[in-house]
């Protein structure tokens, strides 16, 4: 049915096709163990920027909203985080005409962790602050201003390295809303 039979000449190719699959894969072999090796030589940090109810507490309000910002260690490293800030501008900008703001955010300190907090592997920090306290008109506000879509949570650590992420949709349209709000109200 088949016929198998391979002559020298078939025979000559294989080796060698044989041959460069072998060194292709010794190839990506050691191009994986650098980047693990680099990988564990590096902090890696996951931020996340909700808002919140906190519960489980007597006296806990319930109805009460929080603007709540994680900060885990999924790296091996331990991590030392400084500060949590808030970035509202176009993250390559270096221009004097559209100029990125930053804001240290001052978080409840009863409820949040410490700052700085070193986080090993596998480890948490949390940071809260009552919706109604949080003000993000001044970043948002005109001439400068620019919409909540460009604004960034990110987490400093002791190493000089910034840990970015976008905050999630209920929290950007809070505060475009707040922006908003603050902006035509009058001036006192």
């Amino acid at each position: 049915m088949f016929n198998l039979a391979c002559d020298a000449d078939c025979l000559r190719i294989w080796e060698i096709a044989g041959t460069w699959v072998a060194g292709l894969g010794s190839v990506a072999a050691v191009i994986v163990a650098l980047r693990l090796a680099t990988w564990d030589q590096k902090v890696h940090l996951r931020v996340t920027a909700n808002i919140g109810l906190m519960f489980g507490s007597p006296g806990t309000d319930l109805q009460q909203r929080y603007v709540w910002v994680s900060v885990t260690n999924i790296g091996r490293r331990t991590a030392t985080v400084n500060n949590i800030c808030l970035r509202c501008g176009m993250p390559w900008s270096r221009s004097p005409f559209l100029p990125a703001r930053h804001a240290v955010l001052l978080f409840d300190p009863s409820l949040s962790s410490p700052t700085p907090v070193t986080l090993k592997d596998g480890e948490s920090a949390s940071y809260f602050v009552k919706i109604e306290q949080a003000s993000y008109h001044t970043l948002l506000e005109k001439p400068f201003g620019v919409s909540s879509r460009l604004m960034t949570f990110f987490a400093s650590d002791a190493l000089g390295n910034e840990f970015h992420v976008k905050p999630s949709k209920d929290l950007r349209k809070h505060m475009q809303e707040s922006a908003e709000k603050a902006s035509a109200a009058p001036a006192e």
